[in-house]
C-alpha cells in the first residue's frame, strides 16, 4: 500500500536527517492529531532511528496537543 503522506522539508544535518512538515491556519483539534500522526509515521518509515521531527504552525498548538507532540518526540516551532 502507498504512503499518501506528505513531508514539506527534509534537512540533513551531518548524517541526521529532520522531517519538518508545516500547516498555516487555525487548526482543529482532528487536524493537529493528524499532522502529528502523519508526522510521526513518515518519520519513523523512512528517517531511521537518529531523525527527528518538526511540526511548524502559524498559531501554534493548545496545551494538550503541545503535550502529545512532546511525547512523541516532535518540536514544535
Amino acid at each position: 500500500v502507498d504512503v499518501v503522506n506528505e513531508i514539506d522539508v527534509l534537512s540533513l544535518k551531518g548524517n541526521i536527517p529532520t522531517f519538518i512538515s508545516c500547516k498555516s491556519g487555525k487548526m482543529g483539534s482532528q487536524q493537529a492529531l493528524h499532522a502529528l500522526y502523519e508526522l510521526d509515521t513518515v518519520t519513523r518509515k523512512f528517517g531511521g532511528k537518529y531523525a527527528k521531527k518538526a511540526l511548524v504552525t502559524a498559531n501554534g498548538l493548545t496545551g494538550a496537543y503541545q503535550a502529545r507532540a512532546g511525547e512523541m518526540g516532535i518540536e514544535v516551532r
